[in-house]
């Protein structure tokens, strides 16, 4: 079923319980992503877009490295609600 623009905002949510895994693979996420910074308007046809994608190790190396640095800024009985 396709949705209007409006219906897609009116049926949006946020997901507070995101896992490492995925139904869609790796290769078509990045064709998407390719698709999508290909065609993305910008300033003047600049074409000045970049994407970084962190996929497996990668991502999980990069949210060790946001968990340690909230650890080390943020009180632990906060941290114990962020992590």
């Amino acid at each position: 079923m396709k949705r209007t623009f409006e219906e897609a905002l009116e049926h949006r949510r946020s997901y507070y319980s995101i896992g490492s895994s995925s139904p869609v693979s790796d290769e078509e996420l990045i064709r998407v992503v390719r698709q999508a910074v290909k065609h993305v308007p910008s300033a003047f046809n600049s074409q000045s877009t970049r994407i970084v994608l962190l996929l497996g190790d990668e991502h999980k190396k990069l949210w060790d490295i946001v968990k340690d640095t909230l650890k080390a800024r943020i009180l632990a009985e906060a941290f114990v609600k962020t992590e």
